[in-house]
C-alpha cells in the first residue's frame, strides 16, 4: 500500500507540474503522460532484464560466504540505528516472481538449503534494485528536455526511494541469514563425520 501511495503522489506531482511547462513550450499534454509512462516503464523493463542477467551470473559458483556479499559492521549498525525493523513491513515481498516463499515455517527452520536459496535471492534482489538506482539517469533519454525537472526529478526520486528501501532491508537481513546458514552447514558437516 505504501508503494502504491508513493507512486501516486510522485506521479501526480510529476504530471501536474508539467502542464504549465507544456503550455508555455507548446508541447501536447499527451506527451506529459507518454513521457512519464516511458520513464517508469523503462525502469520496470530494465529491472526484468537485470533480474535475468543477475540470476544467471550469481548462480555460477554461488557462495554465500564470498567476501563480496558480506555486509560491514558499520553498515549493520546504521540499519539498527535507523530502526529498519520498524518499517520493513512497508516493503512488498516479490519472492513469488522467482517462486520463492520467504516465510520460514518449522520444516525450513533447520534446512541449510532454504537459507542458501534465501541468501541467493537476497543478493540477486540487491543487485537488481541497486543497479536500477544507478541506471536511473539513463531514463532521461525518454523525456523532452523541458520535463527534466518535473518528470525527471520526480521519476528519479520515485525510482531511488522505491529501490533503496529494499536494498537496505536486504543488506540488513543478509548477515543474520549467512550466520544461520553457516551454523547449519557446520552442524551438517559434523553429523556426517
Amino acid at each position: 500500500m505504501f508503494y502504491i501511495l508513493m507512486y501516486l503522489i510522485f506521479s501526480a506531482i510529476a504530471i501536474f507540474s508539467s502542464f504549465p511547462i507544456a503550455y508555455v513550450n507548446s508541447i501536447p499534454y499527451l506527451d506529459i503522460i507518454t513521457d512519464y509512462l516511458a520513464f517508469t516503464t523503462f525502469s520496470g523493463c530494465l529491472c526484468a532484464g537485470i533480474m535475468l542477467i543477475a540470476r544467471y551470473v550469481t548462480k555460477i559458483k554461488f557462495d554465500p560466504n564470498n567476501k563480496f556479499f558480506q555486509i560491514p559492521k558499520w553498515e549493520q549498525r546504521f540499519y539498527e540505528k535507523i530502526k529498519i525493523d520498524k518499517w520493513k513491513s512497508l516493503i512488498p515481498d516479490f519472492g513469488k516472481i522467482v517462486n520463492f516463499k520467504k516465510k520460514i515455517d518449522f520444516s525450513q527452520a533447520k534446512n541449510k538449503e532454504f537459507y542458501h536459496r534465501f541468501i541467493y535471492e537476497n543478493i540477486n534482489a540487491s543487485i537488481l534494485h541497486f543497479t536500477d538506482i544507478l541506471l536511473t539517469p539513463f531514463f532521461f533519454f525518454f523525456l523532452h528536455k523541458e520535463f527534466y525537472i518535473t518528470i525527471g526529478l520526480c521519476g528519479m526520486l520515485l525510482i531511488t526511494i522505491s529501490n533503496l528501501m529494499p536494498v537496505m532491508l536486504q543488506r540488513y537481513l543478509r548477515p543474520r541469514f549467512i550466520r544461520i546458514y553457516n551454523k547449519l552447514k557446520k552442524h551438517e558437516e559434523r553429523s556426517l563425520n
